[in-house]
């Protein structure tokens, strides 16, 4: 049986993603345990701070870079020159101004410092070529750079990071990994026969920046909302209260190693067939829409479910108040798979302003929720840890407002069967399966046996899932 290069790319993009994430898990994992909430919160501000910075300083250059290398393989070898020493020069402009910034605004010196380590991450992210291999369809060299980044990362930590005094070696760990995947990177670039060109006269930074930066919008507002909570609550609840959110969270993006194998499998997929078969695109959607609600639904059921084992097996008894922010984030990581089905279609009709609007009118309201909720819950009383809750649940909130108006605007392109493959589904799981599961009085493990034998076929059922859907997933992977 003969794979496609496509199933291949996707298998070398999720074994690579997979080592990976389990490499960054089991640093995040050793990190909460040796340095306590409140450390482990201090380190969380400082990523947000550098995922700010990340922005203008790659301001869609990646993608423009990735986008013109896939259109033509042979592009002209001064792309990549051009790239990387505009990438380096917004890189120290922007760590400039971060620098001149943390001092005026952060008053914590140890959360200062670490910030200020963790800036210096924008050099060697500027000279990344992980956007080259992207657009050569190179997986493999992805994978095994973002893994040996990692692993480097991991063993710094683990050599270096001994207590809550060590709080500035975490930082210059993440820049060395950083180092390592730059290196490797450009090693194997050059070993290709590939060559650099930097020319001055034909940089032309103002026009690559122009040309680059409507295509990282889109990812400018996904950042911005993710990394958002762990800005608020080290400002208004304090870094213990960041460790916390952060333990859930970093569960989450585990998870959420399924989302890059959709996008890798089924974008395009669903490219191709907007341009070669458009009638049949409305068919070929909601098929995929119902698997992947059913795929989510299912595993967030489970990580909600499991929750408090979960927490309590990863981050220890010191971070059991992370167990309902985790149950109410699997609601965040069901839609996000879902979200992407809408999205990457959305994306393969060519729309891609509808889509960035989805996502502005998400962050919207989010930026709404998030100083709403947080005092809601602590007036009614009824939650603890109502700060980290309510910015839990306000991401919950720009999650369902990007789907509606996905949705909405999907409708104009294709038929859609929302009440049968999305709301149906979604009441079998969140109305009738998990308040069963809640309230029956078993241990973990025959709750999840009653979820796999019952639960998810009821699901599965509810969404229109049948024989014709499990073929099609057969065709899509084999």
């Amino acid at each position: 049986m003969q794979l496609t290069r496509h199933t291949r790319n996707a298998i070398y993009l999720f074994g690579g993603d997979i080592a990976a994430r389990v490499a960054g898990f089991a640093a995040t994992t050793y990190l909460a345990r040796v340095l306590g909430a409140s450390g482990f919160g201090v380190i969380h501000i400082g990523l947000a701070a550098l995922t700010y910075a990340m922005i203008p300083a790659n301001s869609g250059l990646s993608l423009l870079g990735t986008r013109n290398i896939a259109a033509d393989a042979g592009a002209n070898p001064a792309l990549a020159g051009r790239l990387l020493l505009t990438r380096f020069l917004l890189s120290l402009g922007v760590f400039a101004l971060a620098a001149a910034g943390s001092a005026l605004l952060i008053h914590s010196e140890a959360v200062r410092s670490v910030t200020l380590i963790y800036l210096l991450y924008l050099f060697p992210a500027a000279l990344m070529l992980d956007w080259y291999f992207q657009g050569q369809g190179e997986m493999s060299a992805i994978s095994l750079g973002k893994f040996f980044g990692m692993l480097s990362y991991l063993t710094f930590i683990l050599l270096f990071v001994h207590g809550d005094g060590d709080l500035a070696n975490v930082a210059w760990g993440w820049t060395a990994g950083g180092l390592a995947s730059a290196a490797y990177w450009g090693i194997i670039f050059l070993r290709k026969g590939r060559k650099f060109s930097f020319r001055w006269r034909d940089l032309k930074f103002f026009s690559l920046v122009g040309e680059a930066f409507p295509l990282g919008v889109a990812g400018l507002i996904s950042q911005v909302v993710i990394q958002f909570p762990a800005i608020y609550l080290g400002w208004f609840a304090g870094a213990e209260e960041v460790g916390i959110f952060s333990a859930a969270f970093r569960l989450t993006v585990l998870l959420l190693i399924f989302d890059r194998v959709f996008y890798t499998m089924f974008l395009p997929a669903v490219s191709r067939q907007a341009r070669q078969s458009p009638e049949k695109l409305g068919e070929t959607f909601n098929r995929v829409a119902k698997i992947v609600a059913v795929s989510a639904l299912s595993v967030g059921l489970a990580a909600i479910i499991s929750a408090d084992w979960i927490i309590g097996l990863v981050f220890g008894p010191a971070y059991r108040e992370a167990a309902p922010l985790f149950q109410i984030l699997s609601g965040y990581f069901v839609l996000t798979l879902v979200i992407s089905a809408y999205g990457y279609t959305l994306l393969g009709l060519g729309q891609e302003k509808v889509f960035t609007r989805s996502l502005a009118w998400g962050m919207a309201v989010f930026f709404i929720a998030i100083f709403v909720f947080p005092r809601f819950f602590a007036i009614i009383g009824l939650l603890p840890g109502e700060a980290g809750i309510g910015v839990a649940a306000a991401l919950v909130l720009y999650e369902l407002t990007v789907l509606a108006v996905m949705a909405v605007e999907l409708r104009k392109h294709i038929p859609l069967n929302l009440p049968r493959h999305l709301l149906a589904p979604f009441f079998g799981a969140f109305a009738i399966c998990l308040p069963a599961l809640l309230l029956i009085q078993a241990a973990l493990p025959l709750k999840l046996l009653l979820l796999a034998l019952a639960g998810i076929p009821f699901i599965a059922w509810s969404g229109g899932v049948g024989r014709d859907e499990i073929e099609y997933l057969k065709k899509i992977f084999i």
